[in-house]
């Protein structure tokens, strides 16, 4: 918990020099300084534009949320999903089709902060067919965080991909859902005990809806 508020607190350490810096270099009119060819100062615009959590300030960064700059577009995207008065999540469902994959990454990220209904299926979407594996896996890792029970028979058939990066994080998503006490998974694991862990995970993935209520409903109680 200490490492955390140290974490948080050099965080705001750099976001008040960062204004500092904005404010000193000139910066007070965020949409002007999103026209620059300062990737920094565009950067630091969404920021300030973030911060102000209003539906005109959401207006202003939804041009900027597929821009050829993916920093800038990464950031975009990103602020969207944090800022409560942006609206709907129809501009992140827009951007998680965008032909670049670099985009669909980035709004997969972003709905999983958002978690609503559009966002979710949006994401199961994704990791069911996207045509870039770095999106699937994207995907499978987000649902996996956030143990979204619906996505448990995507990600029992995302185990068996060909692509050996998207199969191993989707392992590691059941794993976090509700199957750690499952062996044979771990660093330097041989082919048969990779192979048992993942029929021990088809085998008993549908049970793990009842684990991950569960847990939600503990998570509840200690919140009270």
């Amino acid at each position: 918990m200490e490492t955390k508020h140290k974490i948080w607190a050099a965080v705001g350490v750099v976001a008040v020099l960062a204004g500092g810096y904005w404010l000193f270099s000139g910066g007070e009119n965020p949409e002007r300084d999103l026209m620059s060819t300062d990737q920094d100062r565009r950067l630091l615009a969404i920021e300030m534009l973030e911060r102000k959590d209003s539906p005109a300030a959401a207006r202003v960064i939804q041009q900027y949320m597929t821009d050829a700059d993916i920093q800038v577009a990464r950031r975009s995207i990103y602020a969207m999903a944090r800022m409560p008065n942006a609206g709907s999540t129809e501009k992140l469902v827009e951007a998680v089709s965008h032909s670049r994959p670099e985009i669909r990454e980035a709004a997969v990220v972003a709905m999983a902060m958002r978690k609503d209904e559009a966002s979710m299926a949006a994401m199961r979407d994704r990791l069911q067919r996207d045509p870039s594996m770095t999106v699937r896996a994207a995907a499978a890792a987000e649902l996996g965080a956030i143990k979204d029970p619906a996505s448990i028979p995507l990600l029992v058939a995302a185990m068996e991909s060909k692509d050996e990066a998207l199969s191993n994080i989707a392992i590691r998503a059941l794993l976090d859902m509700g199957g750690r006490g499952h062996v044979g998974f771990k660093p330097g694991a041989t082919p048969i005990q990779r192979a048992e862990a993942i029929r021990a995970l088809k085998r008993d993935a549908a049970s793990f809806k009842d684990i991950i209520l569960q847990h939600k409903k503990d998570q509840e109680i200690l919140r009270r």
